[in-house]
């Protein structure tokens, strides 16, 4: 299988990305953050469907995307002489494999037809064709627990574990699983024997209490509430006879309260009515004389502000520009002079940046021009003008930027000194228009008689509150009468009421006493404990035989169940083992497959499987190393030998994606070690027809691909 071509459409943090795929190996190299892996993960996506470790497909669209746009991944391939476009939808659209003739959708039946073209199921392609960031180095791990956990995850033995973790449960929960003995069965027959004999005494004794208890007893209860309800209805209308006596006096009291403040409100009516008009023209007097006082101190205001603004007028200067030339208007030189002076700024800083480059470009000792391979020689006139001219650019440089300054500076004293002028003058103008409306000075009441008016004033208003006063105490003297001849009103209507529930009640019978009732409950009470008895009792052993009978079955049971718990026990030890056969085998292939390798890296060493399931690494001169003790270049081969072997022996469909071979190393190994093994790994590609895609933020080993995308470019 050959990958040609990747679309991204608003997928991780690309909106729109295509790229052009080698048949050899293809480096992605970018800075960190830019996207690499995500590139790398989408391929994976495509033909497998699924992120694994990386969140759901709505945690990788696109943040910008809405609800409705399209996410997806476009796939381009040949294998054995077909090509495939195969998409994968994130949103917006349904899965699809398009190949010569054929139409394929959905989610499920795209990964089918995966698996079924390729020949390999989309567990190995996720687990042997891409191999995540620091899964290169999964063969030789120190630990024995690390080990294990590569182990499981290179060759699918994690479902071992599952099913020995299942079968100590079902263990576990078997072994609390008892068998019942003979003491437990007789226990059982004394119980049963027991709770029959007191059913039977029960029933005997609900026999002997009287038949008709209930009807008796609610006949009792019934007279004797009638007899207190009596009772409480005499009780009832005494007290409102007496409450209706109450009220006549408050009424009587409250009509002779409402007529003197009758009274007493009408005379203070007359004098308030006869001495209105008189206040009413006091009133006016003063509201006129007033309003001429304030007229005459707003006139004396607005005569001040005019003055004030005449003075600050006065006092008000135009500034002057000292580069103004005679005879121009100062409102259009600025801005005319400005652009001037911007334009040749702009010369002064494209000559200032010329020079530089030229400098910056002979600072190492240059014999050519690194541009045009001109050499030093010829460019020396030119390299003698930039070191003359540069300090002199930069002088005249500030000259414009302080000669620019002075010139917006003129411009906004101009500009703000225009603008006071014109808002003086029309604040001027307004204060004169509103001085001409006030007009001359008015005549004002005098002081006697305005004190007069006042004192007038002052009694009306006395008056008007004692009137007022007078009023308020007639409406509650009224209000109170009112509502005592309501209360009268409610006490009668509440006396008929207690008289015709009393008529309603009919006299008890005297023979029903507290001390009979008591005795019928108490008869009550006994006769519904024995029923209660009765029916637990029933229940009580009604399942006692059943129980009797699933005893000899648990028994029954519990044998066979200690059968299955011994061969649960056999199938527990065996699991480990098995998983172990597995990826005893497994290595074994990968230390066959993986010794081929090392021999085209031209590495001086050979690989071995361990008794602890570890690679050892074996000498030309018998030396053996364990992996993990190798150096960093060799640890680097071994690791890609390994990962090529597995590729071949688990997934072999001529491609392999390797993220970030080159995390955690520093500068020497990243060169010494992975380029090296990166080398090896380009030879291998061209030996077997191997696609590679290797991401890499170290742009040093970009010469080490047959084709190196840069994301970092794309991205700018």
């Amino acid at each position: 299988m050959r990958l040609i071509q990747p679309e991204l459409e608003n997928v991780c943090q690309y909106r729109k990305l295509t790229v052009d795929w080698h048949h050899g190996t293809n480096g992605i190299v970018g800075p960190n953050g830019i996207g690499k892996s995500n590139l790398l993960k989408a391929v994976r996506f495509s033909y497998t469907g699924t992120f694994d470790n990386h969140g759901v497909k709505e945690d990788n669209i696109h943040w910008r995307a809405g609800p409705g746009a399209t996410s997806r991944v476009v796939n381009r391939f040949t294998h054995l002489g077909h090509d495939y476009e195969l998409v994968r939808y994130l949103q917006g659209g349904k899965s699809q494999l398009r190949g010569t003739g054929e139409l394929i959708t959905g989610e499920k039946n795209v990964t089918g037809a995966i698996e079924e073209k390729l020949g390999v199921s989309v567990q190995a392609i996720s687990r042997h064709v891409f191999v995540p960031q620091r899964g290169l180095s999964d063969l030789i791990v120190e630990t024995p627990s690390e080990r294990a956990a590569a182990l499981a995850r290179l060759f699918g033995t994690q479902k071992a574990e599952s099913v020995t973790d299942l079968v100590s449960k079902q263990i576990n929960q078997l072994g609390k699983i008892g068998v019942p003995d003979a003491a437990a069965i007789d226990a059982l027959e004394r119980r049963l024997a027991d709770t029959t004999m007191r059913l039977r005494e029960a029933e005997a004794a609900l026999k002997l209490l009287p038949v008709d208890l209930e009807p008796r007893l609610a006949a009792a209860r019934q007279q004797l509430a009638s007899a207190g309800t009596r009772a409480a209805y005499t009780a009832t209308r005494d007290g409102v006879l007496r409450d209706l006596q109450a009220v006549e006096e408050r009424v009587a009291v409250a009509e002779r309260a409402a007529v003197s403040a009758k009274v007493h409100h009408a005379s203070y009516a007359k004098v308030y009515g006869e001495a209105e008009t008189q206040a009413s023209n006091a009133r006016s007097l003063l509201e006129d004389a007033a309003g001429a006082r304030s007229r005459n101190v707003l006139r004396g205001q607005v005569a001040g502000a005019v003055g004030r603004l005449d003075a600050e007028l006065a006092q008000l200067q135009a500034p002057q520009c000292p580069v103004l030339p005679a005879g121009v208007d100062p409102d259009q030189f600025p801005d005319e002079e400005l652009k001037r002076a911007g334009l040749k700024r702009d010369e002064l800083v494209a000559r200032q940046a010329r020079y530089r480059r030229l400098l910056d470009s002979f600072k190492g000792g240059a014999v050519q021009c690194p541009t045009c391979g001109t050499s030093v020689v010829s460019l020396g006139p030119t390299l003698d003008e930039a070191v003359a001219g540069l300090p002199r650019t930069e002088s005249e440089l500030v000259a414009c930027d302080d000669y620019s300054a002075q010139l917006r500076q003129f411009h906004q004293a101009r500009r703000e000194f225009v603008f006071r002028h014109k808002q003086l003058t029309e604040q001027r103008r307004s204060r004169a228009a509103e001085l001409d409306a006030l007009g001359p000075l008015e005549s004002t009441l005098s002081a006697e008689d305005e004190q007069v008016a006042r004192e007038y004033l002052t009694w009306y208003e006395d008056l008007g509150q004692k009137l007022s006063a007078a009023r308020e105490g007639l409406g509650r003297a009224e209000t109170a009468e009112a509502h005592e001849r309501s209360t009268l009103l409610t006490v009668k209507h509440k006396l008929q009421q207690a008289e015709a529930s009393l008529a309603q009640v009919p006299a008890p019978d005297s023979s029903v006493t507290p001390q009979l009732v008591a005795q019928l409950e108490t008869q009550q009470r006994e006769a519904a404990g024995l029923r209660a008895t009765v029916e637990t009792l029933k229940v009580q052993a009604a399942p006692l035989e059943g129980e009797l009978a699933g005893l000899a079955d648990a028994r029954r049971r519990g044998e066979a169940e200690r059968i299955w718990l011994d061969r649960l026990e056999q199938l527990r030890k065996l699991l480990p083992r098995a998983a172990r056969r597995v990826a005893e085998k497994g290595l074994k292939a990968v230390e066959r497959r993986a010794n081929q390798d090392l021999v085209l890296f031209q590495a001086d060493f050979q690989v071995r499987v361990g008794p602890q399931l570890s690679f050892d690494a074996v000498f030309a001169d018998g030396k053996v190393q364990a992996a993990p003790r190798l150096s960093v270049g060799q640890a680097a081969l071994l690791a890609l030998a390994a990962r090529v072997a597995l590729n071949a022996l688990y997934a072999g469909i001529g491609l392999l994606g390797l993220d970030e071979l080159t995390e955690g190393l520093d500068e020497f190994h990243r060169q010494e070690a992975i380029g090296a093994a990166l080398g090896r790994l380009r030879e291998l590609s061209l030996a077997r027809s191997l696609q590679c895609l290797v991401v890499t933020h170290e742009q040093s080993l970009a010469g080490l691909f047959d084709q190196v995308i840069d994301l970092g470019s794309l991205a700018r």
